[in-house]
């Protein structure tokens, strides 16, 4: 399965998942990353292209979704306007997980 894995690359909770794929024979991944990135040295086997400008992701996003990808993995889900280019541009029959941090706030009165 080829996968194309969107979010940063460093940090806990994104390091479980590059390791696994790194590891794995039968997987491949491409990380797509802004800032900085603690993966690349210690990770080799996965590709790793980074978003230099905010204007140019709408053409980055487009050149990688034309690649033969099984899977689009958006973690994090930081970002509303790249979450909706993502969805518009890749092709319909390619699969996207959204994995999101974002929980609504309760407050609960004492």
């Amino acid at each position: 399965m080829n996968i194309l894995m969107i979010g940063p690359a460093y940090g806990h909770n994104m390091e479980p998942f590059v390791e696994f794929f790194n590891n794995s024979s039968e997987h491949q991944m491409t990380l797509l990353y802004s800032g900085r990135n603690n993966f690349e040295e210690k990770y080799p086997k996965v590709r790793n292209v980074e978003i230099k400008h905010k204007f140019r992701r709408l053409i980055q996003y487009f050149q990688l979704l034309r690649e033969d990808f099984d899977l689009i993995w958006y973690h994090g889900g930081y970002s509303y306007k790249d979450l909706l280019f993502i969805y518009l541009l890749k092709p319909r029959k390619l699969k996207m997980n959204l994995n999101t941090k974002y929980l609504p706030k309760i407050e609960i009165p004492y």
